[in-house]
C-alpha cells in the first residue's frame, strides 16, 4: 500500500469566515476514512513594539471559549487586501495606533490537524495616535512589557 492520500474532498460553508471540510482518505488498498477540519479565512496577527519595549495586547470576548481572552491584535484580510495592509488596518482598528514600519514574519498554521488557515504575522514599529473610537465592539487593549524577553 502506498502512503495515505485524499480521494475526495468536500467543503460546506458555515459562515463567511468558516468552512467545514470533509476529506476522505484512502488508508489502505480497501479502506478509507473521513477526516473533518475547519477552514478559516486568512488573517494576520500583529506584534507591535514601542521604543521602550511595550507590546499591545487586546482583550475581547470570544464566543468559542465563552470568555474574554488576551491576544495580539489580529483580524481577517479583506478581499484583495495584502497582509501588510491588513496588519496596518487591524493595528489601527484595535489599538488606535499607526504602524511606522511592518516586517513580515511569515505564514504559519496554528493547529494544522483540525484548522486550516493561512495566518500571517507582522512585526510593527509604531507611534501612538490620539485616542480614537475603536471599531471592534467590546475590544479593550493595553500596552505591556513581557518580563525577560523584551529589552
Amino acid at each position: 500500500m502506498s502512503a495515505p492520500r485524499i480521494i475526495k474532498r468536500t467543503e460546506t460553508r458555515v459562515s463567511p469566515w468558516v468552512r467545514l471540510v470533509a476529506n476522505e482518505v484512502l488508508v489502505s488498498s480497501s479502506a478509507s476514512e473521513t477526516y473533518h477540519s475547519l477552514a478559516q479565512a486568512d488573517y494576520v496577527a500583529i506584534v507591535a513594539r514601542l521604543p521602550d519595549g511595550r507590546l499591545p495586547v487586546v482583550r475581547q470576548f470570544r464566543p468559542a471559549v465563552a470568555s474574554e481572552t488576551w491576544e495580539l491584535p489580529s483580524g481577517l484580510l479583506e478581499p484583495d487586501e495584502g497582509p501588510e495592509a491588513a496588519a496596518r488596518r487591524e493595528l489601527l482598528e484595535e489599538t488606535g495606533t499607526v504602524s511606522l514600519s511592518v516586517l513580515d514574519l511569515g505564514t504559519f498554521f496554528p493547529t494544522p490537524d483540525d484548522l486550516r488557515t493561512g495566518s500571517g504575522s507582522s512585526a510593527s514599529r509604531r507611534r501612538r495616535l490620539p485616542p480614537i473610537s475603536l471599531r471592534s465592539p467590546g475590544c479593550r487593549w493595553l500596552w505591556c512589557r513581557p518580563p525577560g524577553w523584551v529589552r
